[in-house]
Parts: structure tokens; sequence; C-alpha cells
């Protein structure tokens, strides 16, 4: 066989090919590990939101590992301790 770049295209081609009907044949890949990373969730002491950030940590649930990131509270920085107190008990009664 003559060495042409249109016979290496066509060699590389036909064993691309071969590969991709061995690739679709095989069974389907079980999920290894499901990941939720939840970030920012900046929950404040308001029933409202907290109840929608319980909607989405119940969708969450369903993974095999949950990961928070960046703030869970609205803020704690220069507000009453009473606030403070309130985004805590609202945090805890989420989780």
């Amino acid at each position: 066989m003559k060495l042409s770049r249109r016979n290496i295209l066509s060699a590389g081609l036909a064993g691309t090919l071969g590969s991709l009907s061995v690739v679709s044949s095989a069974a389907p890949a079980k999920r290894a590990l499901r990941i939720a990373y939840l970030t920012d969730i900046h929950l404040p002491a308001i029933d409202i939101i907290r109840d929608r950030a319980a909607k989405a940590l119940q969708r969450a649930s369903k993974s095999d590992v949950v990961f928070f990131g960046g703030d869970n509270l609205m803020g704690i920085d220069h507000v009453a301790e009473d606030a403070v107190t309130a985004q805590f008990k609202s945090w805890e009664s989420l989780i």
C-alpha cells in the first residue's frame, strides 16, 4: 500500500468508525458517584425562603455526597445578636 495522505486518512477514519461501533454496542455505564454542590445559599430567617431552600436540599439529597460552599447564612456581621440566632436556627431546621 502506498503511503499517501488519502490512504492514511482512510485508515484513520476506518479505525475511528470501528471503535464507535464497539462503544455503541457496550452496556451503558453504571453511575459511580453523584455529587451535589450548593453554593452561596445566604439563608435569611424568613420562612418562605427557607422553604424554597428545603426543596433544593431535598433534590440534592438524592446525591451520594452534598457539599456546601460559600456563605450559608445571609450575614452575621454588624447584625443584632437575635437576628444572628434566628438565622442559625433557620439553618439548623433546614439541615
